[in-house]
């Protein structure tokens, strides 16, 4: 949600599409189910399920990077901040 906001930068990689508050229920057999309880959209009214949020700029990990505990998205949001 924080996309809405003209002064926000999103920076990383599209979400997983997530969300809709999902609801966990167990069944007497033991089976467990989900479901989510609402629907959820962005300020534009396109559904997020299944397709995320993408960013406005975008930065991956690397593996080299992940194993020498380098945060590159926190990196390169911190080199956008303006004061």
């Amino acid at each position: 949600m924080m996309k809405a906001f003209p002064h926000v930068t999103l920076v990383g990689d599209t979400t997983g599409g997530g969300g809709g508050n999902p609801i966990r229920r167990v069944l007497p057999n033991g089976w467990m189910y989900r479901f989510s309880r609402g629907q959820e959209v962005d300020p534009d009214m396109l559904q997020t399920e299944n397709n995320g949020v993408s960013p406005d700029v975008t930065v991956w990990l690397t593996k080299d990077q992940f194993d020498n505990n380098i945060d590159a998205i926190f990196e390169k949001a911190l080199s956008l901040l303006t004061y």
